[in-house]
This record gives structure tokens, sequence and C-alpha cells, in this order.
């Protein structure tokens, strides 16, 4: 697009992008409820197939419509929006093509296949025969592979035994399924390779070629060998199995590869690592003085490691709960509540048990030493001996204690000696943070909340209730909600909209609660009912502001209901209140109060309130029981405040308009662009200035082709023009003009190794423009070969553009205005020679004529640099000619916005004067000042009536106005007006 706009252009510009925009966020959620069917457990073949073809289709609308997109991104005000900056194309062609591939299997699993009678060929047959083997047995588990080179060759084996070798997998399918089998590393190696039924060779290729890699696998094996770990216990079963079990892996893995380790290696290898009692009772096994093999090795350690297990089994203590009923705990235990671990019957086994702390013959739960111990200590006994927490034996850990017995007074898994008592904790202030100095500073709409102390620790259950939410959309959906009455709204999560399939709206409300350091913001609401399952009570309404996350509330413990008597009969809203099923709706004090019924039932102070609501009867408890040994403590505050964000924005935005600007950080990137500028830049004899591209490497060694992709744009834009012979006309004549004006030229010959791109372009036509109506966008964001374009080689150097509110209001200060813009600015500099075949394009005159090479010779509209070059090139004309125009340097300086100039005075002699300065010294540069207008006649009665705005030989109007950065100008009365063209409403669900 040449930089040739009118102050209208850029607005409407960016308007019709918001638009296109809009449209792509509607395929966005269509891509999304797409996937949303395929967790569906009722979706049908039916479904499947016409959502599939729903999404294609869209897929097309969306992906011409980025076509059309890219025309903007050479735009400042549209270069910085999210569709480019977060790369919207890229995820939606993730979505799409994950999406469709999982309906395509889930069609290609549910499709009748045709059997052998009605084929006409033996492969089909084969192919339905296979089919109907793997609908007869159950589902296997696909392998997965993480980048391992061990694992590979297992990996390979069972692929191929699974997907290759079956004759009813296409290619297509073939890629999707070895992706989906692939992680980490492995992942990322076929992470920019589509799903496509040409892919799969070369993934599969991709794949061998990194892992099979045999001199590498050999050495990560022997490696592995030989840097096994030792067995550290003696008598561990655990220990010896892992041993045992990696050993083998390795040997396993080197028999595959064709590289087997013999028997004396192997032997030598694992006995070395071997406890001393274990080695021993190996070598007592052998028989005469003959080598030992491997097998009898493997034979040995097996039966080893089963007699362990069986010892270790054998001595496990356990309780009789006939004889050990479960009583109440006292406060502090003696040390006759080592009973949650009774003596078995004795044994010889028993006998042996030889105790950690004192050496004799006895359990270390019943050591003098150790009861008589305090808690405290008892811990460290048990850490330093590797005990295992919840039964005192040396035999293994907490996490591989077979013993299903508990603490008697808490019941959680550590032995009763170990319990000790719960502890106060005092926490002042615990809530929002308070000003050190004088009184805390606490905004008057916001919450604060203090904590003054605190028992740790405690178990809690939260009101909860199952409802049911209904949406404009008339989606039913069922939810477990969170009653809170110190919310003081409702909330829903992001993940329950969606599945309303409704339409939510923008809000900006601002959100605050206990702990916060700072409100957050949230920017959607949704409105939605609230009733009970199961009855005909009328539904709550209210509009639900909707939230990525809610709350991490889960239950500590687990009571069935049936635990608590006095809620015998009562027919709870949520029968599992204990569960960890999450929580999707916060119901808070906007609700509250119509929720409640008359209705109180209470137990004992450790056990739950029930309070009758339209929901059921729901839940409430505070619990004594204590948490796990050595877990911190933790709290959840549900209190939220929400306040409209209108007010507070404002007056924030006020005061920092009114702020002295803070001075800016040069980047690194930065100071590098602007020292590459000032050394390059250079003036022709005439005054117009030559500027090289600030790049980060060279094109040659990083871009890889970018010939083919301009080739296609070429062809498409000649296939889309022949049927709008206007529009092929228009944009035939602005390319020749483009090269009458030397702003491009036939490309020379080259040396072999220069640096080359090919940039594709677009036609733009804009009806409305009073200049232009055919423009051209250079796209030197387009993806080469390599997956990288030439803007990605570039810097963009550091932000020269002056704030536009700030002109807006100066400009306003003033009682005589201009506003005027500069005609072609970014062509009226000039690209280095050694930069010209960086801008390489296209083009023929007609569709029969040959393809021809031009090269761009200036700023080219849609490169990363552009903006940067044109103001900083403006900057430096202030600084080489700016002595002789003291008022022209200063409008140079601060009253332009890209190509756009306002200014004005306050008497009409002082305006004119101001003009002719800025026009002279832009002169100087070969820019040129076009499009005037002002608010007085007076003050455009001396410049050529074609050079006006608004042309002087149409009366002005009330109604004629001028797009001045964005926003409508009327110069008659010198006001600003706004202009909206609604687009037609579209249905909620499209």
């Amino acid at each position: 697009m040449p930089k040739n706009r009118s102050h209208t252009d850029a607005s409407e510009e960016y308007h019709e992008f918001i638009q296109l925009v809009a449209q792509q966020n509607k395929v966005l959620q269509s891509l999304k409820r797409a996937a949303a069917l395929l967790d569906s457990p009722d979706v049908t073949l039916e479904q499947a197939q016409a959502r599939r073809d729903f999404i294609d289709g869209r897929w097309k609308d969306l992906s011409a419509r980025d076509e059309q997109l890219t025309m903007y991104e050479a735009l400042p005000a549209c270069a910085t929006e999210a569709y480019f900056t977060e790369d919207f194309l890229g995820t939606c062609e993730e979505l799409y093509l994950t999406t469709y591939a999982g309906l395509s299997a889930y069609i290609h699993a549910a499709m009748p296949r045709m059997s052998p009678a009605s084929s006409n060929t033996e492969p089909d047959a084969a192919i339905s025969e296979a089919h109907q083997r793997r609908t007869q047995v159950p589902k296997i588990k696909l392998p997965h592979f993480s980048g391992n080179f061990i694992g590979w060759i297992e990996f390979r084996d069972h692929f191929q035994a699974l997907i290759l070798n079956d004759a009813s997998f296409d290619s297509f399918h073939r890629l999707y399924y070895l992706k989906s089998c692939l992680e980490g590393e492995a992942a990322a190696l076929l992470k920019n390779l589509s799903i496509t039924a040409d892919n799969f060779e070369v993934a599969w290729k991709m794949l061998t070629e990194r892992y099979e890699n045999k001199r590498r696998l050999l050495s990560i094996l022997l490696n592995e060998l030989f840097g096994l770990k030792p067995v550290s216990r003696e008598g561990s079963p655990g220990e010896l199995r892992k041993l045992l079990d990696s050993a083998q892996e390795c040997l396993d893995a080197l028999a595959k590869l064709g590289r087997p380790i013999s028997d004396d290696i192997s032997v030598h290898i694992v006995t070395q690592r071997l406890d001393r009692d274990t080695r021993e009772a190996w070598e007592f096994s052998l028989e005469g003085d003959g080598f030992a093999t491997f097998d009898e090795l493997e034979r040995f350690l097996k039966l080893k490691i089963r007699s362990l297990e069986a010892a270790t089994a054998g001595n496990k203590i356990t309780r009789s709960s006939a004889s050990q009923p479960r009583t109440k705990a006292t406060a502090n235990p003696s040390p006759a509540a080592s009973a949650h671990h009774a003596s078995p019957k004795k044994s010889s086994n028993n006998c042996n048990v030889q105790c950690t702390l004192c050496n004799n013959t006895h359990p270390t739960y019943k050591c003098a030493q150790f009861t008589s111990k305090p808690v405290s200590q008892r811990w460290e006994v048990a850490r330093e001996h590797t005990l295992c927490f919840n039964c005192l034996s040396a035999r293994h850990t907490s996490d591989g204690c077979p013993s299903t017995r508990t603490c008697s007074h808490c019941h959680e898994r550590h032995h009763t000696l170990l319990h000790s008592p719960p502890r106060k904790k005092t926490s002042t202030d615990a809530g929002t943070s308070a000003s050190t100095s004088g009184g805390p500073l606490v905004d008057a709409n916001l919450i604060q909340s203090h904590l003054s102390t605190l028992q740790v620790p405690t178990h809690i259950i939260l009101t909860t209730a199952w409802v049911l939410v209904t949406a404009a959309s008339h989606r039913v959906v069922k939810l477990r909600a969170l009653l809170d009455p110190g919310s003081t709204h409702t909330f829903i999560s992001r993940v329950a909209a969606t599945e309303l399939r409704t339409k939510t709206y923008p809000t900006s409300m601002r959100m605050n609660g206990i702990g916060l350091n700072r409100p957050s913001t949230v920017s959607q609401v949704v409105p939605i009912s609230v009733s009970a399952v199961g009855s005909n009570e009328v539904a709550l309404s209210t509009e639900a502001l909707v939230l990525d996350n809610l709350t991490s509330y889960v239950p500590r413990f687990r009571y069935p209901v049936s635990h608590w008597p006095h809620l015998k009969g009562l027919e709870l809203s949520d029968r599992n209140p204990t569960d960890d099923t999450p929580i999707h709706l916060v119901i808070g004090a906007d609700l509250y109060a119509y929720e409640l019924r008359d209705g109180l039932i209470r137990g004992r102070r450790d056990e739950p309130v029930a309070l009758n609501t339209i929901f059921g009867w729901v839940l409430s408890r505070m619990s004594n029981t204590e948490g796990r040994q050595g877990e911190e403590p933790r709290v959840q505050v549900h209190h939220v405040h929400i306040q409209d964000d209108d007010l507070h924005s404002s007056l924030t935005r006020f005061w920092e308009t009114e702020e002295i600007p803070a001075s800016r950080m040069v980047s690194k990137d930065d100071a590098i662009c602007e020292r590459h500028f000032k050394e390059t830049h250079s003036r022709t004899a005439d005054g117009r200035y030559v500027v090289r591209l600030p790049l980060r490497a060279a094109p040659a060694l990083t871009l890889g082709n970018t010939y083919r992709r301009a080739l296609q744009c070429l062809q498409s834009i000649e296939r889309r023009l022949a049927s709008r012979p206007s529009e092929r006309t228009a944009y035939t004549d602005f390319m020749r003009e483009y090269e009458s004006l030397g702003h491009m030229r036939i490309a020379t010959a080259r040396p072999d190794d220069a640096s080359v791109v090919y940039l594709p372009r677009h036609p733009i036509v804009k009806t409305s423009s009073t200049t232009t109506k055919t423009r051209i966008v250079f796209n030197a964001s387009a993806i080469s070969a390599s997956g990288k374009s030439l803007n990605d080689l570039q810097y963009i150097g550091p932000k020269l553009q002056a704030d536009l509110s700030l002109m807006h209001l100066q400009w306003r200060t003033y009682k005589f205005v201009y506003t005027a813009d500069i005609e072609k600015m970014y062509r009226q500099i000039l690209i280095s020679p050694h930069d010209v075949d960086l801008q390489r394009i296209l083009w023929r005159h007609t569709p029969s004529a040959a393809i021809s090479e031009y090269q761009l010779l200036t700023v080219t509209y849609g490169t990363a640099s552009a903006p940067f070059l044109a103001l900083r090139v403006l900057q430096q004309l202030v600084t080489d000619e700016g002595h002789g125009f003291p008022r022209g340097k200063d409008v140079v300086r601060s009253h332009m916005f890209v190509d756009d100039v306002l200014f004005g005075a306050d008497t009409i002699e002082e305006a004119i004067a101001i003009r002719i300065e800025t026009t002279a010294l832009l002169n100087k540069g070969h820019f040129t000042l076009r499009k005037w207008s002002s608010n007085s006649i007076t003050l455009l009665s001396d410049i050529d009536p074609s050079n006006h705005g608004l042309s002087c030989d149409k009366a002005l109007q009330d109604d004629d106005s001028l797009k001045i950065l964005g926003i409508a100008w009327r110069p008659t009365d010198d006001s600003y007006c706004f202009t909206l063209n609604l687009s037609p409403l579209s249905s909620q669900n499209e």
C-alpha cells in the first residue's frame, strides 16, 4: 500500500480491519465448538460429518479473509493488534487441523466398512477384515515416545505393528496418530509439519534419521549400562528389582541394535552393584568354578526379590479391628497409644526384628528409648534412620507402606507415636497489606480484610450445590456451584460459558479480593438463569462475570454423608460435598438472599450445618480434624468485591495525561537500529535521503526461497481481477505510475551469491479515497521456505511517533488551524542500491505477457522498519536543514502523526507564516504537502483549489467533513464528529 493516504483513508482502513477481525473471531468460535464436539460421548456419525464439512467451509472463508487482512499489517494502527502479534492464523490453523483430523478419525472408525463379499479387490477385503478384527478386540493404547533414544526401537516396533502394518489406515491418519504419540523433543521435531497425507513419509523419515543413529544409540545404551546405580540398602526388594529391570532394558536394546553384550561383562556389571549380602548369596549359589551366565543371574535375582518381598509382607505389623475398636483420641497420647499397630502372633521372623535405635530384638515402636522421647525427636529419629512414617519399619518407606492403618488420633498417614497436638499460629493483618508509616491507605470502594488469629489446621466444607444454568442460547448445563455471600457478584468459569454456547458481552469491572495486591479486571459478562435440578422453582436471573479460573477449593478430606446421622433423610443438592468435582459457578450476594428457605439443622460442634435453599439442602462445616503432619497450613478466602471501572480508569488516564513523560529506557535493539541509521544514511545531490534496511542477519543465509510464494500471489491476483475489468485497469495504471515515477525498475543481473527476496503484494480498492482509488500493499511478513520472513530479519526501531491524544489536544488550542499530509511520504526516501534486491516483485502488464522482475527503489510500505525509517528521516531533515526554518522545524518535530500534519496559530498571519516555513523545510527533503484544509477560508485562499482536502469548487456545507487521525473534522464549524457504519446483526449461534 503506497503511503499516500488521506486522513479519511487511515480511519476507514482501520475500521474495515476491525470488522474483518470480528468475522475471523466468529470462525474461531465455530472451530472451538467443533473441537468441543470431540469430547461429547453422544456425538453421532452424521453430526461428525456435518461438523467436519462445516468447519472446512469456515476455514476456507477464514483463509480468504486472512489474505485480505495481511494487506493491513503494514498500517501502524493495525500492526500492533493481537491478530498479528499473537499469530491468530496459526492458532486457528492448529485448532482446525486437530479438530478436522479428530473428526475424520472418528468418522473413519464409525463408518461401516465394506464386506469382503461386496468388495471388488483383495486389498479392500483385507481392509474390511482388519477393521472387523479391530472392532472385536479391546482398544490397544498407542505407545508414546518423548525423544529418549533408548525407547525409540520399542516405540518404532509397536507403532509399525499397530499402525503402519494396518492397511486400513491411510497416510493422513497415520500422521495424525504419529503426532498424537509424540511428546517433548520428539513432538517439537514435527511441530511445524502440518497433518496432510503427503507429510507422513516426511515425518517418519525425520524421526528415523534423528533416532536411528546407531552409533549414538550404542553410546547412550553403554553409558546407561555402565552407569547403573548400586543397591544402597541391604535387603531392599525395590532397589534390586530396579537394578535388574534397568540392566535388562539396556541389554535387550543392545541386542535389538545388533550389538549384544557378552554374559561375562553383563554379569560383572550387575554383580558389582549388588549389596554385600546379596552378592554373597549369589556366589554361594554358584556351583563349581565355571563361568556364570546372565540368565542364571537373572533367575537368582528374581528368586531373591520374591523371597525378600514375602519376608517383608510376613513382618507387616497389623492391627485387628475386632480387638482394637476406634476410640476418641486424647489431647496428649501416652506411649500406650502404640496400639495403633498391635503385635501379631509371635513367630521366628518377628523375633529377629531389630530395633534401629537400641539394636535389641523388638520393633522400634516398642523401644523404651523411642517412646520416652518427645514427638519432635521421634520424627528426627524416623528421618535419620529412614523409617516408614506410617509403621516405623526400616524395610520400606512411607510411599511403599502396605499397611492400611492410620493415626488413631487424626486418621492421617503417620504412626500414632508421631502424632502431635495442633499448634496455634498468630498472624496479624494477614489479609491486605497496610502502610508501615501512619494509617493504612484504603480505597473507599474496595474490601479490606484482616485476620488476627488462625487455628491451624482445620477442615472446611464450603456450601456447594448442583444447579441448572440456562443461557440465551436455550442450552442448559448442569454445574457445581459455590454459594458465597461474601462475593458481591456471580461468576462463571470460561469453560462453562463456552459450554453454554451463548454470546458474551464486553464489560470493564474491577475485581478485588483479600490478599490481592492490585485489583484485576473482568472483561466479559454473560446473562444466565440459575434453577434447581429436577425442580419447577422459578429460575434466578443474573449477569455472571466470566473468569478463567474461579477457585482452587478442594476439600482436604472425604466423608460419606451417612457419617453424620443428623443429615439422614435430607435431600441434599450436592450429595457428595467432599469430592473434588470442579466448581464452575460462584453464586454471589446478588442472588444469595433469594435462594434461602426456612430451615437450619445442626449436629455436634464439629459436624456440618445443613441450610435449606431453593436448590435443596446444602452443607457447611468446620472440623477440628488434624491435617497431615508437617503440612503447611493454607487459608482460602472467597470474598470478592466488584467495582465499575469506568470512573477509575477515566481519572487514571486524566492524571497520566497531565504527568511529565518519563524518560524511556533504550533497548539494545533500538540502540543498534539508531546507530545503523546514523552510520548508513546519506543524501543525493538534490537533497533526497537514502537509507539502508536495518537487518539482523543476512537474508541469503536465513530466508531461503521466496520466489514461489510471490509467483503464486501474482497469479492469484490475475485470476481475481480477470472478472473485474475496472479494478484490473486501476491496478495496472497504479503499477505503471509506480514505474514511471522511478519508484521501481526492471531488476538488473545479480551475482549468484546475492541476497534476493521477492515480496508478495495485494491491491486494495478504496472508492472513498479523494486521491488514489487503488493502492498496493507489499507483504514483507510473508513466510519463506525456511519459515521466516523479511520482517523477521529487520530491526523495528524505537518508537518515534508523538502521542496521538496529546497532539489532538494541542491542535485544538489554536484559533486558526491547518491540516495536510505528505504526498507518498515513504516513496520519497530511497533505499540504498545494496538493499534493493531485498525488495523485488514480480509483475507483467497482462496475464499473457512474460513475467518480469522489478526492484522497489524506495522505502516500502509493509516492511517492518518503514515507519522508523520515515520518521527518522524527518528528524534528520530537521537536524540538517531546520536552522533556517525555526517555525517549520517545530511543526515537523512535534506536530506530525506519520504523514499527517496538524498545526495552527492564534492569528491568520502567524498561521500562514508557519505554513510557508513548514512547506519549504519539507521540500528540502523532497516531501510535498497536499490536501490542505483549514477552519478559515482565508488560510486556503493562496493555495491551488485542486490541492485542497475539501475542494473549493464545492460549497462547504455543514455535513462536509474530513477524517483527521480517525475522527471526522467539520471545518465549517471547527468541530469533531463520528460516523458509524453498523453492520447487520448476525445470529447468536453463527
